[in-house]
Formats: C-alpha cells, sequence, structure tokens
C-alpha cells in the first residue's frame, strides 16, 4: 500500500495506520521528505544535508525561512516539514494575494 498525504495531526489516517502497525509489530518503510532538512537525508537517488531545501535553485532556503516566519509553527509542522503538531494554532497561513480580499463581503468596495 502506498499512502501519500500531508500530516495534519498525529491521529490522521497516517499515524492511525502507523500506531496499528507499531502495536501489531509490523513493519512500514516511511518516507518523509522536509521541506528543510531536519537531519541527513541518504535515500537511493536523493541525499541531503541538514537545513537543505530540496530544489535550492527554485526554493532556496532564504524563501522558505521568510515563509516559515510567516505562518504558524502548526502549519509549517504540516505543510512543510511533514510532521504533524499535536495542538493547531487558529491563526490562518497567509493569503496569496492581497485580491483576495477584495471579495470579502465585509468590505463595501475592493482595495486599490
Amino acid at each position: 500500500m502506498v499512502l501519500m498525504m500531508t500530516r495534519w495531526h498525529q491521529n490522521d489516517l497516517a499515524g492511525r495506520i502507523l500506531a496499528e502497525a507499531e502495536e501489531a509489530d509490523s513493519k512500514w518503510t516511511v518516507i518523509r521528505l522536509p521541506t528543510i532538512a531536519e537531519a541527513p537525508e541518504d535515500l537511493p537517488g536523493w541525499r541531503r544535508e541538514p537545513c537543505k531545501a530540496p530544489w535550492p535553485e527554485r526554493y532556496p532556503a532564504e524563501r522558505l525561512h521568510r515563509i516559515r516566519r510567516r505562518i504558524s509553527p502548526y502549519w509549517w509542522a504540516a505543510l512543510y516539514q511533514q510532521r504533524p503538531a499535536t495542538t493547531p494554532s487558529y491563526r490562518r497561513p497567509p493569503r496569496p494575494s492581497s485580491r483576495w480580499s477584495a471579495c470579502s463581503p465585509s468590505r463595501s468596495k475592493p482595495p486599490r
């Protein structure tokens, strides 16, 4: 079985499968590729040192660290590091553009 997903919580589908596997003493291969490497990664065809980005030409580490500072630790852990947090912070991820707010019904007219 192959399961690919964003880990939102420790008790999500992947978390439950891994917990059941641990109780049943069965073995799963988990491939976790965080956006910023937390430890040396040495997989077939893939090698990366800690604090390095997976595709630095497209997403340099500096850009990823700026994103990390703009969003809550919960969103960073789930969306970018594949490490679910136990308690979400309720700060939403940043909006992709300021035009998004122009669609808000709470505004009488769109911003210029």
